[in-house]
């Protein structure tokens, strides 16, 4: 007789309530893949904080494409050992639904990707859509510390900044915002209600999404940049990691997306967070620090 697991949310459209086996094998070695990943770094690095973090809205340097309105870099910080159950969970939620890996990008693509029959969600409803989401969101939220950010109004930038003063894209602005805010937080914790203060030793390994070598290059800029500011020797190293492999930079992209989302309804004068929301459930508990000019 195969062994079942009771009590867990079923991702498709039947009533079923259970799984079979397969599922504790997926989570099983999905915790295994981090654990291998994290012991490499942790061997080179000694780092038991992790951050991991995306871009959006970079496609445009002047700010005039449909999406590249506001610009922003964004991610999770956790501890390792919390990582670790959390790509056990994110990577059952993803194998129920039948889903290989979650690009924010692309679940929200609802103009072209009803017509593709390849769209890994062709078919679905606005309710298994949303029902979804909402499986995925507390995963990240519960097993990291905060959500921290950097975003800009790139029009903003362009029309307010002196050209003297410019960096060549906006996107490296929103690394330093990024890079700030992380300095901070590991500094005033407390501030946002994280009780458990970091040593003063504590440092930060990051890893982001794996970009094209201009991208690549102007993160490393801005991180190098960061260090220089880094009084306190916070900041450990930094490696670029396919998103396909990781879940967390999943969440980070999950994340990155919805926050500048909000950001363009705060610069256009709007309701930032709508009541009952993806936007609320992602900031429940106050768990996200976004930095935006």
């Amino acid at each position: 007789m195969t062994p079942k697991w009771s009590n867990l949310p079923n991702g498709g459209d039947s009533q079923e309530n259970s799984v079979d086996l397969t599922l504790y094998n997926i989570r099983e070695k999905a915790e295994k893949k981090f654990r291998k990943f994290a012991s490499l770094f942790r061997e080179r690095l000694f780092m038991n904080l992790m951050s991991f973090a995306d871009e959006s809205g970079t496609h445009d340097i002047f700010g005039l494409q449909p999406g590249s309105e506001v610009a922003g870099v964004v991610g999770y910080l956790s501890w390792n050992t919390r990582l670790e159950t959390y790509c056990g969970q994110w990577q059952e939620v993803l194998y129920r639904y039948n889903v290989k890996f979650f690009h924010y990008s692309e679940f929200m693509n609802e103009e072209n990707g009803p017509k593709d029959p390849n769209w890994p969600y062709h078919g679905w409803s606005r309710e298994k859509r949303d029902r979804f989401i909402r499986e995925l969101i507390p995963i990240a939220r519960n097993n990291t510390i905060i959500g921290i950010g950097g975003l800009v109004s790139v029009q903003d930038y362009n029309a307010i900044i002196l050209d003297s003063a410019k960096y060549d894209h906006p996107y490296h602005f929103c690394f330093d915002l990024f890079f700030g805010a992380m300095s901070c937080f590991l500094r005033n914790g407390s501030l946002w209600g994280y009780t458990s203060p970091f040593m003063p030793n504590e440092k930060v390994a990051f890893f982001f999404d794996r970009v094209d070598k201009k991208k690549k290059q102007i993160a490393l800029d801005q991180y190098n940049h960061a260090l220089s500011h880094d009084e306190e020797n916070r900041f450990g190293g930094i490696a670029f990691v396919s998103k396909e492999d990781y879940p967390q930079l999943q969440a980070a992209d999950l994340l990155v997306g919805r926050t500048r989302i909000i950001c363009t309804r705060i610069f256009k004068g709007n309701q930032p967070v709508n009541e009952n929301s993806w936007d609320e459930d992602l900031g429940i508990g106050g768990r996200i620090l976004a930095m935006y000019f």
